[in-house]
């Protein structure tokens, strides 16, 4: 049995008798797709984690944890998943071979993890918000987010630092006590993908039945509480806004998670049939950190108007050069209207900007 629980026809044996099986054969499907969801993973996270740099009021402890998620998601893409999943001659580099294994395991800790801390926040927001408000959030997320980096520091590199038997054949990090394998793989399983997936599915579930109570309470009192539902109706949409980007976050990864800890347990009869199933959920899995930034972005009121607000500008700029250009030899209309040139789609853009700031100020994270 191997070290490495992210690997595919290594975990099940396939390549253990024979090293000219250890170089697969040069497909163009898996190097295109395995570049494309590098490239789009960085395009997003890097977007997500500019937008909250450059604006003042987008840095809440949500999405501290949120640019924390962001690094971790562009060092999966371009330290882990395109130099050995986009590049098929990965194994002839002693390099890569002695430190790709574990690095991806690093980054896929810290992307459940760091999942498993925002929705940890976001129940703690809803159980105790008078709390909540006085935390000192920069400490809090400073020392929450060194704690995560840590804990897969140590999960990750854990048999290259502590097991002395740990090597590397023909690019497999083995062991010489199998069982010290096996304990290993599912301690890590269980920290990596299903504790974290568990306790996101127990914080919803209890963040759901506060938000039930407050809605009897509410709605038992008489008219003067209407503050108080409406509040109620908020975190209601909330919490369902984030049970997308969390069910999707399941949804890609569970059934991954699930093979993987079929192949420790050796469940299979068949290792082809497994090897191709867990190649596909392999393809899911390490796609969630490109859509998951999307996902934040629509289902974040504040986030999505600061994007909406940064592409109406640049559109504005754009027609209004044109539309100079273009009118620049006919007399100037009055202050009352539009410029002269100036589209209704600039107009309109221009408006939903005003709006968007209003909006923005009254709302927070």
């Amino acid at each position: 049995m191997t070290l490495d629980p992210l690997s595919n026809n290594s975990m099940l044996g396939l390549n253990a008798s024979n090293n000219d099986d250890m170089t697969p054969p040069v497909s163009l499907f898996r190097i295109i797709y395995w570049s494309s969801v590098s490239l789009v993973t960085v395009v997003t996270n890097l977007t997500l984690l500019l937008l909250i740099i450059c604006h003042d009021k987008l840095k809440t402890c949500y999405n501290y944890f949120s640019m924390s998620l962001c690094v971790a998601d562009i060092l999966f893409a371009t330290v882990y998943i395109l130099p050995r999943w986009a590049n098929p001659y990965w194994q002839n580099f002693p390099f890569f071979c002695a430190l790709l294994p574990p690095t991806g395991l690093f980054f896929v800790s810290i992307i459940n993890l760091h999942q498993c801390t925002i929705h940890l926040d976001r129940c703690f927001r809803f159980v105790s918000p008078i709390k909540y408000q006085k935390l000192n959030f920069k400490n809090y997320v400073v020392i929450v987010v060194v704690c995560i980096w840590i804990i897969s520091l140590l999960a990750a590199y854990f048999p290259i630092m502590f097991l002395g038997g740990a090597n590397i054949t023909h690019c497999v990090l083995t062991s010489n006590n199998p069982e010290e394998d096996r304990n290993y793989l599912i301690t890590v399983n269980f920290i990596v993908f299903f504790i974290p997936i568990l306790i996101i599915v127990i914080t919803y579930f209890q963040v759901f039945l506060i938000i039930n109570t407050r809605r009897k309470t509410s709605t038992s009192l008489s008219k003067s509480s209407s503050i108080s539902s409406i509040m109620v109706k908020k975190n209601l949409k909330v919490a369902k806004q984030m049970l997308v980007v969390t069910g999707t976050f399941i949804l890609f990864w569970f059934p991954f998670c699930a093979v993987v800890f079929v192949i420790i347990f050796n469940l299979f009869r068949s290792p082809i049939v497994w090897f191709q199933v867990l190649t596909i959920t392999q393809h899911i899995a390490f796609a969630n950190p490109a859509i998951s930034p999307i996902l934040i972005v629509i289902y974040n009121k504040t986030l999505c108007d600061r994007l909406r607000m940064k592409f109406c500008r640049s559109y504005y700029r754009r027609k209004k050069y044109t539309s100079h250009k273009m009118f620049n030899f006919l007399p100037k209309q009055s202050m009352n209207g539009p410029e002269l040139g100036q589209s209704s789609d600039v107009a309109d853009c221009r408006s939903k900007k005003i709006t968007s700031v209003s909006r923005t100020q009254l709302e927070t994270d």
